[in-house]
């Protein structure tokens, strides 16, 4: 099976799948989309768990209807299929859509096995458009986390096989690497999935899906008992935020009341609070997260303490201030 599949699938779906492309770098070298590699590189990944799903409510509803006695053996099976895709239809809201996007997906040389497996022996029964709409929806249904799992299935297994050995690895992300990998974690928001692991005996938090080329070596990971309890600290507070030995200071901000509201309602990377006195927050956690967080709140909160922090915020601000000044002044200048 060579030829193109075309899928018409629900605007919702589409979405979902372009946008997981963008965040999961799948780019052709002019710097366009490299659709049909995600395709097959999804199908290749999620058709195995996706039809386990369905053949687990399959063998419920079978063994229901057989006990129950009522029809005949040889019914039991035809019954229980078309049970099983109302069921599918009705969970992933498929009758409530209208299917307005076509993708197409050609198999790949790697992907071409996967594709004639699941032609000859999950296709027949429900039409190869079917299947495959459905098996695109129910992956969009997923957490934004389980899909990178799904789409880098390969690098999390390996990695997690290393974890389990206590093995270090050797991968590629901006440079090469080798690390002892400690923990993969997801953030508190389910947006990515993190590597967290110690490299030339400093800690570091890496993506996913950033991670390439991934060697199991035959060397013993080394990760000490003070880094493992900075690591877990990072799993409790956001993977994606190293903590580091000489960043360990209790952080001191003061809010404004319109920096509590604002605090209240921006939930993305809000960092994990100790205690509140007066109109002083307390935290104990990555200086980097603090950053992030509090640089959106402008004069609505001052980082007091420590003072590294306190620093880093007012060059922060100061740049982006002199940057507008000098705009501003350049664009008077103008004739």
């Amino acid at each position: 099976m060579e030829e193109k599949i075309k899928v018409n699938i629900q605007r919702s779906v589409f979405e979902i799948l372009n946008k997981d492309m963008e965040l999961f770098g799948f780019y052709k070298k002019n710097g366009s989309l490299n659709q049909n590699l995600f395709f097959t590189t999804l199908i290749s990944n999620y058709y195995n768990d996706y039809n386990d799903k369905k053949n687990h409510t399959f063998n419920l509803i079978s063994d229901h209807l057989i006990k129950s006695k009522k029809i005949t053996d040889k019914d039991v099976y035809f019954l229980a299929l078309e049970i099983t895709d109302k069921i599918d239809e009705y969970i992933l809201d498929l009758t409530n859509e209208r299917f307005d996007k076509s993708i197409a997906i050609k198999p790949t040389k790697n992907t071409l096995k996967v594709f004639n497996y699941i032609n000859d022996y999950l296709v027949p029964n429900t039409g190869i458009s079917s299947f495959y709409r459905s098996l695109f929806t129910s992956y969009s249904k997923l957490p934004q986390n389980e899909r990178e799992k799904i789409i880098f299935k390969d690098e999390y297994e390996l990695i997690s096989k290393a974890i389990k050995e206590n093995k270090k690895i050797f991968f590629t992300l901006l440079k090469n690497n080798e690390v002892s990998p400690y923990k993969l974690s997801s953030s508190k928001e389910e947006l990515f999935n993190y590597l967290l692991a110690v490299n030339n005996n400093k800690i570091f938090t890496y993506r996913l899906s950033k991670i390439k080329n991934i060697t199991i070596l035959n060397q013993p990971s080394e990760v000490t008992l003070k880094q493992k309890n900075l690591l877990d600290r990072m799993i409790e507070l956001g993977p994606q935020y190293p903590i580091y030995e000489e960043e360990l200071d209790e952080i001191i901000v003061k809010l404004t009341s319109k920096g509590v509201e604002l605090y209240k309602s921006i939930y993305l990377h809000r960092p994990k609070l100790s205690k509140i006195e007066n109109d002083l927050y307390y935290f104990n956690c990555s200086y980097g997260q603090i950053m992030q967080y509090f640089s959106r709140f402008g004069k609505h909160a001052i980082i007091i303490s420590p003072k590294s922090l306190n620093d880093n915020i007012y060059k922060y601000y100061s740049s982006g201030y002199y940057a507008y000044k000098n705009y501003i002044t350049e664009k008077k200048q103008l004739p």
